[in-house]
């Protein structure tokens, strides 16, 4: 058996390395799997284009990309963001109205999938500018406040010591039972002082908590800029 020196065996072209048409293992050396891999490795690099966010679980971003939560950055220092978000999330402008400095998207919101005109989105026309500078209505970046859909409860009344003509004599009694969102019912009710057709009313108990979400868990969002 004869041993083929390592400057005898056939280099492999940078551009079939590129290619990946040679198919023999044999012909290549250290050097070409070297190159081999470097070039695996930017291709990797650049499936993820600037602009692009992902969800991230540690608080020190990888290289090429920033935590997003709401900051302004220079137009000049990160010209190739601005070039694809632009000021869809807020800007800052100078006394000629150039745009000197852009910011990222905020963090603590949950991001909505866009698409213009989507009928997903009923009420997208009335969507405001997150800050100062950023897109408002139809457009990426533009913010929506908490909100509840349209909706009603039940109300039933139950009479007590009527006149026997649908009317309710001085001290009769009423009770309400009124059904909340999630099917149960709450009880109330009150005196009438007259024997005129009267309207009880009542209010359902408030539910506790400062804002209207879903359960969730915090990640980080960041954001590649180069």
């Amino acid at each position: 058996m004869r041993l083929v020196r390592q400057s005898e065996k056939p280099q492999v072209s940078s551009s079939e390395i590129a290619a990946g048409s040679s198919t023999d293992i044999r012909q290549y050396s250290p050097n070409n799997i070297r190159q081999m891999i470097e070039a695996h490795e930017s291709a990797a690099v650049d499936a993820v284009p600037v602009g692009a966010m992902l969800e991230w679980s540690s608080s020190t971003a990888p290289t090429n990309y920033l935590i997003c939560y709401g900051q302004s950055l220079s137009v000049n220092a990160y010209s190739s963001l601005y070039a694809v978000i632009g000021s869809a999330f807020g800007d800052t402008k100078d006394s000629q109205n150039n745009v000197t400095h852009f910011n990222l998207p905020p963090a603590g919101l949950f991001y909505r999938a866009f698409y213009p005109n989507s009928s997903n989105d009923p009420d997208r026309a009335s969507r405001t500018a997150v800050a100062a500078g950023g897109n408002s209505g139809d457009n990426v970046g533009s913010f929506q406040s908490d909100s509840i859909k349209a909706h009603s409860h039940g109300l039933k009344l139950e009479r007590t010591d009527t006149d026997g003509g649908g009317h309710v004599p001085d001290g009769g009694f009423v009770a309400a039972f009124i059904e909340n969102a999630t099917g149960s019912q709450q009880t109330g009710g009150g005196l009438l002082t007259d024997r005129a057709p009267n309207v009880l009313s009542h209010s359902t108990e408030s539910i506790t908590g400062s804002e209207t979400r879903p359960a969730n868990i915090n990640v980080y969002k960041i954001i590649r800029f180069q």
